[in-house]
């Protein structure tokens, strides 16, 4: 990466084409290794003790299963973990990992619960996750890594901008017409309203 930006940086030497093309590669490279390295370090620690399979978080897998069906994809690994921010997430930057934080699981009631799982899957549906995660990364860079990996540093913080209320209103789209529960559909439905409006007023009876 270092050789890379200083061939990059000369543009006199025969090597400055080339060395722009690999500043760029490599940024990319471990930008997309770098977004959600420290989630799967977590992940991978807690190991299968954590995973959701038919004899772990039973009720999970069935749930799970239920909804990949109805949104059109495939169980991806799923990880309940002890975390002090709650989440029901898919982790991008490589192979989609679902994340559920134990306290979402605890707070949340069941039909909550199903929704953002649903919500979680339609985004997996919508191949966004990877780019979610970049955007996330970039806000969290030091400016020194920012400079040096400015190309995907850049491109996340545009990704946060509009692009990502549209890949969250196709979510919320493509949830609407996959899902059969009509609970899922009216959160859905107030998901988009409060999007399009984060001052809307919704009443308790709305509810």
């Amino acid at each position: 990466l270092v050789v890379g930006i200083a061939l990059a940086a000369t543009p006199a030497t025969p090597y400055y084409g080339t060395g722009t093309i690999v500043w760029l590669a490599l940024s990319w490279a471990v930008a997309w290794m770098m977004c959600t390295s420290k989630d799967r370090a977590r992940i991978k620690k807690a190991g299968l003790k954590a995973k959701v399979m038919a004899n772990n978080f039973p009720e999970i897998k069935a749930l799970l299963s239920e909804h990949c069906r109805s949104v059109g994809v495939k169980d991806p690994d799923t990880f309940v973990m002890d975390e002090e921010v709650g989440r029901v997430s898919i982790l991008g930057g490589g192979k989609p990992i679902l994340v559920i934080s134990k306290s979402m699981q605890e707070i949340l009631s069941p039909d909550e619960f199903q929704y953002a799982l649903c919500r979680a899957l339609a985004e997996l549906r919508t191949k966004s996750p990877g780019l979610k995660s970049l955007a996330a990364w970039a806000h969290e860079l030091s400016p020194l890594l920012r400079a040096c990996l400015f190309p995907a540093a850049a491109l996340g913080y545009l990704l946060s901008q509009n692009w990502r209320l549209l890949a969250d209103l196709t979510a919320d789209r493509l949830l609407l017409i996959t899902t059969r529960h009509p609970r899922i559909c009216l959160a859905t439905l107030m998901h988009l309203e409060v999007e399009s409006n984060p001052l809307a007023q919704i009443e308790h009876a709305d509810v």
